[in-house]
């Protein structure tokens, strides 16, 4: 059986950090919508909010732990998206931390969403409104256990870590076995980091017991 050896945590934060929101979902592009529900369905996935019955560009789901959007578009996936009500204020943050924000704009000049993609890949996207997710960590019902975390591969875990502390984000806990791993979290997402090169994208990890059993059924 692996053993776990926990660190010290990782704090060299010389700034005040920012949040990136209050809320977050899991945003996936999915070019048939129709023809994936059924799978989010059968892994307990229920439908929050749907855009168009008969033809869907855009479906909200949860788990009670999770929120998925399933989007009929193109882009880097699964990203991370969060709702703020200080949107023009995250963007100067990350900007004071030299990071390269893409952002839209109203004909007033406010800006409607930003993005930016993190130096392991994952995209990143910031909108003005409140929306309708559910902060991970909650009590989930999903058929694959407990959520975890959105993991992803990175290519230096104190930098990764360095990184999103800077975004608000906390070290919940870090390991060496079976390889650098850590856990962060700013309330509204849990992001396990691996210093590996397991994963070629970011994705969804749970934990159960009973594991085994349940991926028999």
């Amino acid at each position: 059986m692996w053993g776990v050896l926990t660190l010290p945590l990782y704090t060299h934060i010389n700034d005040t950090p920012m949040h990136l929101g209050s809320t977050a979902h899991i945003a996936v592009s999915c070019k048939d919508i129709p023809a994936s529900l059924p799978f989010y369905q059968t892994l307990g996935f229920t439908t929050l909010f749907i855009d168009n019955e008969t033809s869907p560009s855009f479906v909200r789901l949860t788990d009670g732990a999770i929120t998925l959007a399933l989007i009929a578009e193109d882009f880097g996936t699964p990203s991370l998206a969060y709702f703020t009500t200080g949107l023009q204020e995250n963007v100067a943050g990350l900007r004071q931390l030299h990071i390269d924000v893409e952002t839209d704009t109203d004909n007033n000049g406010d800006f409607t969403q930003a993005h930016f993609v993190n130096p392991d890949g994952l995209h990143v996207w910031l909108h003005p409104t409140a929306g309708n997710s559910t902060k991970a960590g909650a009590t989930p019902n999903s058929v694959c256990g407990t959520f975890g975390e959105l993991a992803m591969s990175v290519h230096d875990l104190d930098n990764s870590i360095l990184y999103w502390q800077h975004l608000g984000f906390e070290l919940l806990h870090r390991s060496i076995v079976p390889y650098p791993f850590a856990i962060v979290s700013d309330g509204a997402m849990l992001l396990g980091l691996r210093e590996n090169k397991e994963l070629a994208h970011a994705a969804l990890t749970y934990y159960a017991r009973d594991m085994a059993n349940r991926i028999e059924q």
